[in-house]
């Protein structure tokens, strides 16, 4: 499992400022542009099970909730976690760890996600039946491994032969030309079928 950590328009900070958010703890709260609705930060032990949804593939085909509920206030009831604001035609970048799943298991490889919307403010998708071709922001779905990622040593302790411990995967949309203003959900989801 993995969840996003961050997002942002500058992709060497995500990048080559990475610890500051995934080993800074509560620290690291703020660090970002944007976050996640929800997101707990890096100084809640609980972050691996407390922000992330897990469906099975039965209940992915059965058009279960996309997202788990959070409260109105979730962007209000910090100092530090806040939508993410970005133009038309901007890049925006978002930072995930792998957890494992391309250099130690490698059960990811192959993996695609995709950020899904619905392409109207204020509105969201509500069941996995929702993710369709049609629903991707970019069209397209993209590897889970960025061909950088992932720990310095296999899980037989040889060099992983990738960025290292600390480093993440690194995501990106954009928003299309034409879209109006306002506020936008957005889910990315992860298909595997081996994790």
């Amino acid at each position: 499992h993995t969840w996003i950590d961050c997002f942002d328009t500058d992709r060497s900070k995500l990048y080559d400022q990475s610890t500051s958010y995934i080993f800074g703890g509560a620290g690291g709260n703020g660090f970002c542009q944007g976050y996640g609705a929800g997101y707990p930060g890096r100084g809640d032990i609980d972050i691996g099970t407390a922000y992330t949804y897990k469906m099975l593939k039965n209940e992915v085909e059965a058009g279960t909730p996309l997202c788990q509920a959070f409260g109105a206030d979730t962007y209000t009831n910090t100092d530090w976690r806040k939508r993410l604001s970005v133009a038309t035609g901007q890049t925006a970048y978002f930072a995930y760890l792998p957890n494992g799943h391309i250099v130690k298991d490698k059960k990811a490889i192959g993996t695609q996600h995709g950020v899904y919307w619905t392409g109207q403010v204020g509105t969201s998708l509500s069941t996995t039946l929702d993710m369709k071709p049609e629903n991707l922001l970019d069209g397209h779905t993209m590897d889970y491994d960025d061909g950088n990622c992932g720990e310095s040593v296999d899980s037989n302790g040889n060099p992983g032969g990738r960025a290292g411990d600390g480093k993440p995967c690194i995501g990106s949309f954009i928003v299309p030309a034409g879209t109006a203003p306002g506020i936008y959900n957005m889910v990315c989801f992860t298909f595997t079928q081996k994790v």
